[in-house]
């Protein structure tokens, strides 16, 4: 009987552990869909809107530090839904129209730069932080949009590294 008692507490707790894991699963993901939800719903703008802002600031739109998120569609988005996305890359500066102007010209992410100049329609969105937020809120992005699926493929190798200065 005791080995019999003591089988069916090992099944109970193997089961509990089981279930709390599953319920740690959903709730993850259901509050990563609701973070993606929150940052594709609003704050995107296209390419040639970021430039033309950047512009007629006199080049002080969104120069300060924080993190970005790049959209790439084969396509225009004309309805303001920004869920069906073909690549993502999130990024983090000291300046962040700086670093997304790179990106857009081929000083920056490869990735990025080879889809604009394939043809793809690019769509950026800016979250300004302090430096010392900016590996909290990247790492956030990069879960919310699925990007280590995409063009941060290589981003977990690169924790801890210094924001980079942009010219």
């Amino acid at each position: 009987m005791h080995a019999n008692s003591m089988t069916l507490w090992v099944v109970v707790i193997v089961g509990a552990l089981v279930v709390i894991g599953a319920v740690c699963f959903i709730i993850s993901s259901l509050r990563r869909a609701h973070e993606r939800k929150a940052a594709l719903s609003s704050g995107f703008i296209s390419l040639a809107e970021f430039e033309e802002r950047r512009v007629a600031s006199n080049y002080e739109f969104e120069s300060g530090p924080g993190c970005y998120v790049i959209l790439l569609f084969d396509k225009p988005v004309d309805n303001g839904d920004f869920s069906g996305f073909d690549d993502v890359y999130v990024g983090r500066a000291s300046n962040m129209a700086k670093a997304v102007k790179s990106c857009s010209v081929g000083k920056g992410n490869a990735d990025v730069y080879a889809a604009i100049s394939n043809g793809k329609h690019a769509y950026v969105q800016f979250r300004g932080c302090s430096p010392e937020e900016t590996d909290a809120v990247e790492a956030e992005l990069i879960e919310a949009f699925n990007a280590a699926e995409s063009y941060n493929k290589s981003k977990d190798s690169d924790r801890g590294r210094r924001i980079p200065k942009t010219r």
